[in-house]
């Protein structure tokens, strides 16, 4: 089922071929918690991605698309749950002045079934057990710049439905209502030279959820932000003959007001990878294999597990993989 899935999306994308731009699929693995030198968990990661150009129906209109599918497995390899993210989108480009506006009407759904680890190791977010959620959501995306850095900011209203043990951006489990996004990012260049470049990015996410209806969650209703703060710097060495190393230093943070769960975590990741590209008659084809390892994992992650509050450190994880895309811009 899943891999129907994702061909159904994959084989869609080719049906609308002559409109692609962006076609990516990446497939990867990762385990974490290395004690002496044995995986404690392990997952198997397929994503694929794309943007379809609408120019036909409206010029400048994008259809773009994000389907994600993660396996977990324990100890001994044993089915540990598996988890679904994915986003549709239809997107306008719009200038004002010298403002530059992209006005998006999406559609997000999520699902975690039969989830017996991920949730306390860190790997899924904050309360995201199991059960399924979607989301419908409309605002623009701003671009701008402060003191010649690129910056946007994106606020967007918001109508959610989760079901049984999910969230996405409330604080309880199982609640519908509305609400609004407000992020706020900023990033690029600090250094570029022959020994390589360094670039910054960071983000700032309040997303406010009001919920009308509590089914049976039993939530007081109360307003609630989800604060999610990301941090990240990364050096890239030059290229050589398509091999190359990344350092990626990263910091993130999320709460819900309102509640006491919330993490923290700060990883160092240096990661190996190689690239190449041909010219195809039907666009540029990459090919990326990558690898990397957390040599710095540390989550000061509390979150409420049968009544009671539990603490948890990072998990070392390693994780390798290979994208392929194909660009027609």
């Amino acid at each position: 089922m899943n891999k129907v899935l994702i061909l159904t999306v994959i084989l869609s994308a080719f049906s609308f071929a002559d409109d692609i731009k962006e076609l990516k699929y990446n497939t990867g693995y990762a385990g974490g918690n290395l004690d002496n030198s044995r995986l404690q968990y392990s997952q198997f990661i397929n994503e694929v991605s794309g943007k379809v150009s609408l120019d036909d129906e409206w010029k400048g209109l994008m259809f773009n698309f994000d389907v994600a599918k993660r396996n977990f497995y324990d100890t001994n390899q044993d089915a540990g749950g598996d988890t679904w993210d994915t986003d549709f989108n239809i997107m306008k480009t719009q200038a004002i002045g010298n403002i530059d506006m992209e006005w998006t009407l999406g559609f997000k759904y999520g699902n975690s079934d039969n989830m017996k680890i991920g949730y306390l190791d860190g790997l899924v977010p904050l309360k995201q057990l199991n059960g399924h959620g979607y989301e419908f959501y409309f605002g623009p995306t701003i671009a701008f710049k402060i003191f010649g850095q690129e910056a946007s900011f994106t606020p967007r209203a918001v109508y959610y439905n989760d079901s049984d043990k999910y969230t996405r951006d409330y604080k309880d489990q199982g609640t519908e209502g509305i609400g609004g996004d407000f992020d706020l990012a900023v990033g690029g260049s600090l250094a570029e030279g022959r020994f390589g470049g360094l670039t910054y990015g960071v983000q700032l996410n309040n997303h406010l959820r009001k919920p009308t209806n509590a089914k049976a969650s039993g939530s007081d209703k109360n307003n609630s932000v989800y604060l999610n703060y990301i941090a990240i710097l990364t050096y890239s060495s030059p290229r050589y003959y398509g091999f190359g190393f990344d350092l990626n230093v990263f910091n993130q943070w999320e709460k819900f007001t309102g509640d006491e769960e919330r993490n923290n975590g700060f990883y160092v990741s240096p990661k190996l990878l190689y690239t190449h590209t041909f010219d195809t008659k039907i666009g540029k084809f990459t090919v990326n294999p990558y690898v990397s390892y957390n040599v710095v994992d540390e989550q000061d992650r509390q979150i409420k597990y049968k009544n009671k509050f539990l603490d948890y450190d990072g998990n070392k994880e390693l994780t390798g993989g290979i994208q392929f895309s194909l660009n027609r811009e």
